[in-house]
């Protein structure tokens, strides 16, 4: 590309060339007041004053205003000349013995004199807004970093790049920005801002726990520094494959972190400090070892990060309720941390059930379809039949419910248990059973149990049970191989406490009882062979503390046939229904399973609570309130007494 040019060559008698302003033109003071002249005009008017010679682009022009009050020197009179052409988005680019005058933008690709050193000689210098190229070397900061910087700085006069493998920065801008960014450089370019990065190889200590103790100590000295006015930076990361230390730190942070090493690693005394006992206050030495232990099995597998430096073995002494743990130091601390976790003390549960049969006979048809509420709305009620019975009446309820035999229902019922004034529904339904023929009260388990922990209740008779017999001629027994078996009311219930007061209750209920003891084998002989009948439930609830729950209704039926009737009479046909009698009785049987639960959290409530049943048994035992017994919060021993 072809550039044309306005080429105004004015030869001075006085000029020096190079040497800038003439001898004659130092001591000279002009005045500079132009209005709306051109451009051109004032570029002769400087070449004349100071005898440099301007080539000057076609693409300058425009008008230019300066006023001047006073007289001013050569020299200033030409920084006035060069801020005005940046003004107007001109520059001045020394192009051998001449100076061109280019359009800004176009004189960033010019070949522009590059300076190398910092501190340029006089005779090198250039003038205050030329466009020059500046190498600057850095010793201690990133190029990289300092390039975002700098062009913020300079605005759109600069021109920065990075060449990064001699970590040097390239700029190009006017003379008086280049030094405004050297003065950046000088004051960020130094020892003490610039990160070193070492790699500490350790021989007796552990990388992870030692740089939790070196970060610790380095956070409050890097704090200090801050305080005093200094620049610091301290990064140290462990790496655990190499038992190392990564530090990246100024030098004198540094110098800190290498003496601080010195001191931390050293050898450890053998057996010092590595076996330690901790004895459980709450939970079971046995689990809480199993637990540690697979959690140390399975520390560092695959791509996990080790949780614990060293192997670790925790043994559980069940005599003492402790564990006894060999790890080093910094491991024990680890471990110890999770262990006390695990030993918090868990809430209780203290459970209260009435497991009862309701029964009823009848003759031929009987039962309604029904459903209700007890006490209006102090219970709901889920599905049921009726087929012919009594209604429940539940004093402490203040209602009446139908639990006729041959229902299958699950209720919840919100009244609470008449414990410290508070009326329990469980209670009113073993006091309206008591008194109610139909209903057979089986049952009325009370247990308190840890959470998430099995409870079980039975209450059962051992029957024995014909195995085996050996039997002669005529039915005449010899030997018999006998069986023992549990028989009566079984109940399994785990608790497990979730958010909000809610309660998950895990309950296996078994119910089983005698209906026949003798079997008859013939020719007047009865074996002794009990016939059992056995009613299970295995279900999973959920309820609120404090309430009370129906889980189950499970039903049962016995139906007989019978006919009587005058002999040959009654086998008339028609008429021989005047002469006999056909019965059908039918007899339904339904358990029912009543359950409450109440949380227990603290020790508090948990006296509280036994004090409550002490009070209820003393009246259900001498019909008394109970409010008068002695009762000893805390066990004492009593002195002995000495017999002379």
């Amino acid at each position: 590309m072809v550039r044309c040019f306005s080429v105004v060559l004015i030869a001075c008698l006085l000029s020096f060339g190079n040497m800038g302003v003439s001898v004659a033109a130092e001591g000279r003071y002009i005045s500079m007041d132009f209005k709306k002249v051109d451009i051109h005009v004032l570029i002769k008017f400087i070449s004349e004053l100071t005898g440099k010679n301007f080539i000057v682009d076609n693409r300058v022009g425009g008008r230019v205003t300066i006023y001047s009050p006073t007289k001013v020197s050569v020299n200033e009179a030409y920084r006035v000349f060069e801020s005005v052409l940046k003004v107007n988005n001109f520059v001045i680019v020394p192009s051998g013995s001449a100076y061109k005058i280019l359009p800004l933008a176009l004189g960033k690709t010019e070949a522009l004199p590059t300076i190398t050193s910092t501190t340029p000689s006089l005779l090198d210098k250039p003038e205050g807004d030329e466009l020059v190229t500046q190498i600057i070397p850095l010793k201690h900061s990133s190029a990289i970093e300092l390039s975002k910087i700098l062009p913020k700085m300079m605005g759109s006069n600069g021109v920065v790049m990075v060449y990064a493998p001699s970590n040097s920065l390239i700029v190009t801008a006017p003379y008086h920005a280049i030094q405004q960014a050297l003065k950046v450089v000088r004051t960020v370019d130094r020892a003490q801002f610039a990160p070193q990065m070492k790699n500490f190889p350790l021989e007796f200590g552990d990388s992870k726990s030692v740089t939790a103790s070196l970060n610790k100590i380095l956070a409050a000295q890097v704090k200090e520094q801050v305080k005093l006015g200094k620049k610091a930076i301290a990064i140290v990361q462990a790496d655990e494959r190499t038992n190392a230390v990564l530090a990246l730190a100024d030098a004198e942070t540094m110098l800190i972190i290498e003496k601080l090493l010195r001191t931390m690693d050293i050898k450890t005394p053998k057996g010092k400090g590595d076996i330690h006992t901790f004895a459980l206050e709450n939970a079971k030495a046995e689990d809480v070892a199993k637990v540690v232990n697979t959690l140390v099995e399975r520390q560092g597998k695959g791509k996990d990060q080790k949780i614990l430096s060293r192997e670790v073995k925790i043994v559980a002494d069940a005599a003492t309720n402790s564990l006894v743990i060999t790890a080093r130091p910094d491991d024990y601390d680890t471990l110890i941390n999770v262990i006390k976790k695990l030993d918090k003390p868990r809430s209780q549960v203290f459970i209260e059930a009435a497991v009862m049969e309701a029964s009823s006979d009848s003759n031929f048809n009987f039962g309604v379809n029904w459903g209700g509420a007890l006490g209006g709305g102090d219970a709901r009620l889920i599905g049921g039949t009726n087929h012919g019975g009594g209604a429940l009446s539940l004093p402490a309820a203040g209602g009446v419910v139908g639990f006729p035999a041959g229902s299958s229902i699950g209720a919840v019922i919100t009244n609470a248990f008449s414990i410290g004034g508070t009326s329990y529904s469980i209670q009113s339904i073993v006091s309206a059973v008591k008194g109610n023929n139909q209903f057979t009260l089986l049952s009325t388990p009370q247990l308190l149990t840890l959470n998430n922990q099995e409870a079980k209740v039975d209450v059962v008779d051992n029957i024995p049970f014909v195995k085996q017999s050996v039997v002669k001629n005529d039915y005449d027994i010899s030997t018999q191989s006998v069986d023992y078996k549990d028989v009566g009311v079984k109940l399994t219930i785990t608790p497990r406490i979730g958010p909000n007061k809610t309660l998950l209750l895990k309950v296996n209920q078994e119910v089983s009882r005698v209906v026949n003891s003798l079997l008859n084998v013939g020719a007047g002989q009865q074996l002794v062979a009990p016939t059992t009948r056995k009613r299970t439930v295995e279900t999973t609830i959920r309820m609120i503390d404090g309430k009370t729950a129906v889980i189950a209704g499970l039903l049962s039926s016995d139906d007989t046939n019978g006919l009587s009737k005058t002999p040959w009479l009654g086998d008339i046909p028609i008429l021989g229904w005047l002469f006999k009698q056909k019965k059908k009785e039918s007899k339904k049987t339904n358990l029912y399973i009543f359950i409450s639960a109440r949380i227990i959290n603290t020790v508090e409530e948990n006296e509280q609570l036994t004090l409550e049943k002490r009070k209820k048994f003393f009246s259900e035992r001498t019909g008394k309130s109970g409010q008068g017994m002695p009762v000893m919060s805390q066990p004492r021993l009593m002195e002995p007494v000495i017999i002379q």
